[in-house]
């Protein structure tokens, strides 16, 4: 991530559309993959080491999950949605 932020800004965008593309379609898959991956390494190294303990943890983690999507299902749908809108808008700007 610093070597991309370096990178951009050294370099910067050509143009409002190639920033726009970016922040729209790179972005968010840079992050949701670091987010994601952040989140099986702190699963994994918190992991216990024998059989019985292990599968008790992961059903734990399982249930974390699902109550967290469960609770935020709503936020996230509006986050989605606010982001098309704000495409939208940037669209007809340019």
């Amino acid at each position: 991530m610093s070597e991309l932020k370096e990178y951009i800004l050294n370099r910067g965008f050509k143009s409002i559309k190639e920033e726009i593309y970016f922040l729209k379609h790179q972005e968010p898959t840079i992050v949701s993959k670091l987010i994601y991956y952040n989140g099986i390494y702190k699963i994994e190294t918190k992991k216990p080491y024998s059989a019985k303990p292990i599968k008790k943890y992961l059903n734990d983690e399982l249930r974390k999950l699902k109550r967290y999507f469960d609770r935020y299902f709503c936020t996230l749908q509006y986050g989605r949605q606010f982001h098309q809108q704000v495409v939208q808008i940037i669209k007809k700007i340019i």
